[in-house]
């Protein structure tokens, strides 16, 4: 491909015989010279008809490679405008060549880069391990980590208490850790009997703080599940001095979720017993916080009628209080449908029921009331329409049944009702709500049930005629 002719005479030369030639846009980026800001370059000439040209600048332009191809199809000197279309190509050809370049110097780069980190991270028995701890600590590194639990889990004997070794002396920096706490777990897992417990120690009097913490808390969840019993209750006695505080905390709620679900030999009613103490008369509240809500189920799925009795009481006597909260309503449901005995499970229906109108117009107790619904057959559903049939919430005649269908919450257990009552239900239910059309037509919400009652009742025959 032909580039500039170094012979020819350039347009930009300061002789005033060149200045015929017309002045294409790409060279004022070319050399650096400021256009004319408007977007179209409009240049005065002189008596002899030059162009004169703006003042030189040394501030440089992008290229625009449609504005130059437009210039170059204007120019009116053929053997010009071929130079400058040959010398796009050969310039477009060197933009290619220097991309390529780019990308295997990068490829490079990254060859370099890897080879640094295979060095630096090599498998031998010279590796000081003392090294990559500290490259855990200090600059959270994940491949460290992973690497030395790799060669714990593949090294001999002699390596592994080398490695140990290495680790136990800063054993708590590497469990607060982002990516040393997974390092610790390994440990757990396979470690000695002697190695673990050589962990268990560097933990003793600071479990509390360990539990409260982001990655603490999981080397404390799987401690639990690699030491004896008595150790067990050693490390969870360090948790009674802050039960109210850390049973709802964002990081030692899941601690305590794994010390409930701990399946012990022994009698646990003495821990239960401290942990009743100290939350006795708390329980309705911890059932409204969002970890706490978790903490309670957890307790419901996996201790004993015994040991769970008190808080079920606490719950269940809080019932409408708990259900109208963003998380309690999920401790009511869980009653609700996996209650172990009966009469539990009969107290939150009795609840639902007493309370229908107030639960069915909340945000989060409705949902509470639909669960109750789909799961307490056709006689809950008889008992629920007649008690929101017969009451009113108001000094008005109109019963509460359409007060519900009418609230921005209530509507939906209302055409829950009418989509999966049985059909006599559903009739009956969309006959008492007919009569207040006009209101249900004129409320926002109303009218979504105003729909469903008409398209039921299209194909029902109803008479006004009074009776005789």
């Amino acid at each position: 491909m032909a580039g500039w002719d170094s012979t020819a005479t350039h347009p930009l030369k300061n002789d005033n015989d060149m200045f015929k030639i017309e002045h294409p846009p790409f060279l004022y980026h070319k050399y650096q010279i400021k256009p004319d800001p408007s977007p179209v370059f409009n240049y005065t000439y002189n008596q002899k008809d030059q162009p004169v040209y703006p003042e030189s600048t040394y501030e440089y332009q992008p290229l625009n490679e449609n504005a130059i191809l437009n210039y170059i199809d204007k120019l009116s000197n053929d053997a010009v405008r071929q130079q400058l279309k040959e010398s796009i190509d050969y310039i477009q050809q060197l933009s290619f060549q220097v991309d390529l370049l780019n990308v295997e110097a990068e490829k490079k780069t990254l060859s370099q880069n890897h080879s640094t980190n295979a060095t630096t991270i090599d498998k031998n028995v010279n590796t000081s391990w003392d090294s990559l701890v500290d490259r855990i600590i200090n600059e959270t590194d994940q491949k460290a980590s992973l690497y030395l639990q790799n060669k714990f889990k593949c090294s001999t004997l002699d390596q592994k208490r080398t490695i140990f070794k290495s680790i136990l002396n800063k054993a708590y920096d590497l469990m607060t850790n982002r990516f040393g706490n997974f390092l610790i777990q390994k440990l757990l897992e396979l470690g000695a009997e002697d190695q673990v417990q050589a962990l268990v120690n560097t933990m003793r009097g600071r479990i509390l703080i360990l539990t409260c913490e982001p990655f603490g808390c999981h080397v404390v969840q799987k401690v639990l599940d690699h030491v004896s019993e008595p150790v067990k209750a050693e490390l969870i006695s360090e948790l009674f001095v802050k039960i109210p505080e850390t049973i709802t905390h964002k990081y030692a709620c899941h601690v305590w979720q794994k010390v409930f679900e701990v399946r012990w030999s022994s009698d646990t009613t003495p821990m239960m017993n401290h942990i009743h103490e100290s939350l006795k008369g708390r329980w309705a509240q911890i059932a409204l916080d969002e970890t706490g809500s978790l903490v309670i189920q957890n307790i419901f799925e996996n201790l004993t009628e015994e040991d769970k009795r008190p808080v079920l009481d606490e719950v269940l006597q809080s019932t409408v209080m708990i259900a109208k909260g963003q998380w309690g309503n999920w401790v009511i449901q869980h009653i609700l449908e996996q209650a172990e005995k009966s009469s539990d499970r009969e107290t939150a229906f009795q609840t639902v029921i007493k309370e229908a109108v107030q639960l069915s117009m909340d945000q989060f107790a409705s949902k509470v009331v639909e669960k109750a619904l789909r799961i307490g057959g056709e006689q809950f559903m008889t008992k629920f329409i007649k008690r929101i049939s017969t009451v009113s919430c108001s000094h008005r005649p109109r019963v509460a049944l359409v007060d519900i269908a009418s609230d921005q919450y209530g509507n939906y257990v209302v055409q829950w009702l009418i989509n999966n009552a049985s059909e006599e239900q559903k009739i009956s239910t969309c006959r008492l709500i007919k009569r207040h059309m006009v209101s249900l037509r004129g409320s926002k919400y109303g009218q979504r049930v105003a729909f469903l009652v008409e398209k039921v009742l299209r194909n029902v025959e109803v008479t006004t005629y009074p009776s005789s």
